[in-house]
């Protein structure tokens, strides 16, 4: 059995655990109608950097149900007037 996923964990070690993503996001340079796919997306505070650099579209994949939940949250908060860019799956 999967252990649970655990929030303050998962925060505890945030830097760490971005730090290779913020490493290859430095060579991607956003253009108009880009398409990002983020594999292992978590909470989706990654996307949302994504998003201020111009990428239009962002495909979030994740393994674990309740990080896409937060994720979901946190992109419809983000997104007052309904222009939601994150599209996320299990």
């Amino acid at each position: 059995m999967a252990d649970a996923w655990s929030p303050a964990q998962y925060e505890r070690f945030r830097a760490e655990r971005a730090q290779p993503y913020w490493d290859l996001a430095a060579l991607v340079e956003a253009r108009p109608g880009m398409l990002v796919a983020d594999l292992g997306c978590g909470t989706g505070r990654t996307a949302a950097w994504l998003k201020s650099k111009g990428v239009e579209r962002i495909d979030g994949v994740d393994l674990t149900p309740e990080v896409l939940d937060v994720a979901r949250r946190l992109d419809e908060a983000d997104a007052p007037d309904g222009e939601r860019v994150l599209s996320l799956r299990d």
